[in-house]
């Protein structure tokens, strides 16, 4: 099982990326065909010749109604795009394939929405229709959980440099106060909710905050609704 790949960005196009390795140069070593989110096409297209570091699993493809397998690589340019792809390729309905098309939309807003019930922002996505996205937010609101605080920070998606070095300091202390709050008896929406106000705050002042400062902060924000925006809607 390969967890991990890291080499020279070959190609780009919207079935897949060609990534070199060892990657010492595009003209030598093994070239692997990944398959990636619809959302980070564009924030690879630009990377083309340079390194890059992708978090991968394997599957097998059934091809000719189970009559032979196609090893197939996916990979994730950050861990909150491999954590929701895991959870909608759950959901009846979704494949591999229709899952990584359907995440066009950075991973934290679709979080954003599946958490706040928003139909009408889930069908605004690749593969999506009004059923699917009720089945999906049946199914996920209730564990898609933190992963929609990334949207406070640019969405949730790590540079592709970064990938695989875990969540920037921020957004770990965002988590570690919601699950705080959580333990002190708040309902894990609305901890999220206040915890997400907080980091706006912050960030419109330019301060980055610690779990603990964030915490504290949160106590200073009122209770009140935490339904989410709609995907693309500010």
């Amino acid at each position: 099982m390969i967890a991990r790949l890291e080499g020279i960005l070959e190609s780009v196009d919207p079935a897949g990326l060609a990534v070199v390795w060892p990657g010492e140069s595009r003209a030598a070593g093994v070239a692997y065909e990944v398959m990636v989110p619809a959302s980070s096409v564009p924030l690879l297209s630009g990377r083309v010749g340079q390194r890059v570091g992708l978090r991968t699993f394997q599957y097998l493809e059934q091809q000719a109604q189970g009559a032979s397998f196609l090893p197939r690589m996916v990979g994730f340019v950050s861990e909150d795009d491999e954590r929701l792809f895991e959870l909608l390729t759950k959901v009846k309905g979704l494949g591999v394939k229709r899952a990584l098309r359907a995440m066009a939309a950075p991973s934290g807003d679709i979080a954003m929405a599946i958490a706040g019930g928003d139909v009408a922002g889930l069908k605004g996505l690749p593969e999506i229709g009004k059923k699917l996205a009720e089945t999906i937010i049946l199914e996920l609101k209730d564990k898609v959980g933190s992963l929609s605080l990334g949207a406070t920070f640019g969405g949730g998606a790590a540079a592709p440099s970064a990938a695989g070095k875990g969540d920037s300091p921020s957004l770990d202390a965002a988590r570690q106060a919601v699950e705080a709050l959580v333990r002190l008896g708040e309902d894990r929406a609305e901890a999220e909710s206040r915890v997400r106000r907080v980091l706006k705050m912050a960030a419109e002042g330019g301060a980055g905050m610690s779990a603990d400062e964030i915490l504290s902060a949160s106590f200073g924000v009122p209770s009140g609704p935490h339904g989410a925006p709609g995907i693309g809607r500010g």
